[in-house]
């Protein structure tokens, strides 16, 4: 089966794919000026012309891909259900690195100063050297799956979890600067 794309020009980051063929994509899409990319349910990432509407490459993971990407720069950073985290060039489509994370990551990345801020679903939030995936920092107490893409606001990066919390990490150390429930526990 062949992967059915409509896509929108003026949307920044919006694809939909055709959910009665296989494979279903979970996730939204990033694009630039050339390329869309996005992950599948077969545990593919794909690179699409915008004006051809062709593959250009594709990288395969083991699992399902449900976070969508983040581009930086020449890089793009997106989570699997094979419980990894990915870097891989923009250009090629080829592994720059990979962290390893304790359950599948379906949380979407935050890039920002050079960090890659992204939850997963074994309880820890993580802060990652985008030049290497060496860990910066973890917070290793949410107490359920984080699916959600954070927020970096006055020196804190934000975040939700299935926890019914909010989360506030000082983006520095990750400690934790506050956190908070609407009353739902």
């Amino acid at each position: 089966n062949k992967l059915k794309l409509k896509y929108n020009p003026n949307l920044p980051l919006h694809l939909t794919c055709d959910f009665n063929v296989d494979p279903m994509c979970w996730a939204l899409a990033h694009k630039d000026e050339e390329n869309v990319y996005f992950g599948d349910d077969k545990g593919v990432f794909h690179c699409y012309s915008l004006k051809k509407g062709k593959e250009v490459w594709a990288f395969q993971t083991a699992e399902r891909i449900a976070s969508t990407p983040m581009i930086a720069g020449d890089k793009i950073v997106f989570g699997s259900c094979d419980k990894n985290i990915y870097c891989i060039s923009k250009e090629t489509g080829k592994l720059v690195w990979r962290h390893r994370t304790n359950n599948a990551v379906l949380g979407s990345p935050l890039v920002a100063d050079g960090v890659v801020y992204i939850g997963a679903s074994d309880g820890k939030f993580r802060a990652l050297r985008l030049a290497d995936g060496e860990l910066v920092w973890s917070f290793d107490d949410v107490k359920n799956y984080q699916e959600s893409r954070p927020v970096i606001a006055d020196g804190k990066v934000i975040f939700g979890a299935w926890d019914s919390y909010l989360y506030a990490l000082n983006v520095v150390d990750g400690s934790l600067a506050w956190k908070w429930n609407n009353g739902n526990l």
